[in-house]
């Protein structure tokens, strides 16, 4: 599955009405040159493998990829968490996206359930439509005529889309700058690399983040049903230990490592998509740009899988040969709105896009006078 756009009628937290964002190119591809950043999701449907928010802090990047995750749960869980969206206004949906040859369209009305200990969004209304990619389409799809999909159930009432049923868990993750959501899914990408690449391969991912550890293996659960892992450091004798004490004696940047590179290893021969907040978080420019060029080495990503991420490092914008998918993130007041580099922003060809970024070519850099400001607080004390 590879989602195409989304769209938010009424907005969600301080996203405007209509805001959007689209995955889709918005420049011209060459067809017959080589593309590795992109794939050709059928004719006439090129597909960027990586998507990128950009903007200052406390722009709404963080809120734009919440949103994404929460579209990925809908279609891997059939399920969404509360949103902290208010009570009375119901949130509403739009998502395009592409599977196995058709594009499909859908829209899900959902509310939040005042019932004390309900954690999932309540659907008050939803639809799924169809149709197949034709010449006549517009680059943006905006002209697409759909038709509608007989196969699928609504389920009014529930808190379960019946999404799943038609299109399956997917290998797409959202994983967002928190140690210990990492480290809660580190058992999971020990067990899925070390059955798909062996144990070999496993100890060269765990390496690349600590050559220390002699042995790290997931062996199952304990009685109480918390995981439990085989753990050596070279000198030391292997213990059986748990998720706490791998928590104090592995670093936070090598969990973060390990989980993230493992995540886009399975996804490399699942498909799907990889959503990461604050991509640089732990790590030095060089680990994420390598990450970056994994994706677009179709030796490696076998399946066309999809980084789809916020950033704070300008370098990384220079990663990827395209402008289109990159996005800028803004936000006025309690308005976040988004525009696209590509589109809105009269992009200089000739420079490096992180020199623009720099230099305040989107408007994304701190405040200069509100710094001065609390420079000459500091120096009166």
């Amino acid at each position: 599955m590879k989602l195409l756009k989304i769209r938010l009628p009424n907005g969600y937290r301080m996203l405007v009405p209509g805001f959007e964002i689209s995955f889709l190119t918005k420049t011209r591809v060459d067809k017959d040159a080589t593309n590795h950043d992109l794939v050709f999701l059928e004719e006439g449907l090129p597909y960027p493998l990586e998507t990128v928010f950009v903007g200052k802090n406390s722009s709404g990047k963080t809120t734009v990829m919440d949103l994404i995750g929460d579209v990925l749960a809908l279609f891997s869980f059939g399920r969404i968490e509360d949103p902290t969206i208010k009570a009375d206004e119901p949130f509403a949906l739009e998502v395009l996206f592409h599977e196995s040859g058709v594009i499909y369209d859908y829209y899900g009305v959902f509310h939040l359930d005042p019932n004390p200990g309900r954690r999932f969004l309540t659907i008050v209304r939803e639809r799924l439509e169809k149709t197949v990619m034709k010449r006549h389409y517009r680059k943006d799809l905006s002209n697409c005529v759909f038709e509608p999909e007989e196969r699928f159930l609504p389920n009014p009432g529930g808190d379960t889309s019946h999404l799943t049923r038609l299109f399956g868990a997917q290998a797409s993750v959202y994983l967002f700058p928190n140690p210990t959501a990492y480290l809660g899914n580190l058992h999971l990408v020990l067990s899925e690399v070390g059955k798909r690449f062996g144990a070999e391969t496993l100890m060269k991912l765990i390496h690349l983040f600590d050559d220390s550890v002699e042995l790290l293996e997931y062996v199952g659960s304990k009685e109480n049903g918390t995981p439990a892992f085989r753990f050596q450091r070279k000198g030391e004798e292997p213990v059986l230990v748990g998720l706490d004490y791998l928590r104090f004696r592995l670093s936070a940047g090598t969990i973060r490592g390990i989980t993230l590179y493992g995540t886009s290893m399975i996804a490399f021969i699942r498909g799907g998509h990889i959503a990461v907040d604050e991509i640089e978080e732990n790590f030095n420019k060089n680990l994420i740009g390598n990450l970056i060029l994994m994706f677009n080495d179709p030796s490696v990503n076998k399946a066309g899988a999809s980084l789809i991420y916020s950033t704070h490092y300008a370098e990384l914008l220079d990663e990827t040969s395209r402008c289109d998918n990159i996005n800028v993130v803004h936000r006025d007041g309690c308005s976040i709105t988004l525009k696209n580099m590509a589109t809105d922003y009269a992009t200089r060809t000739d420079l490096l896009r992180s020199s623009q970024f720099d230099e305040n070519a989107f408007d994304n850099l701190m405040n200069y006078d509100r710094l001065m400001d609390l420079k000459e607080a500091i120096r009166a004390l």
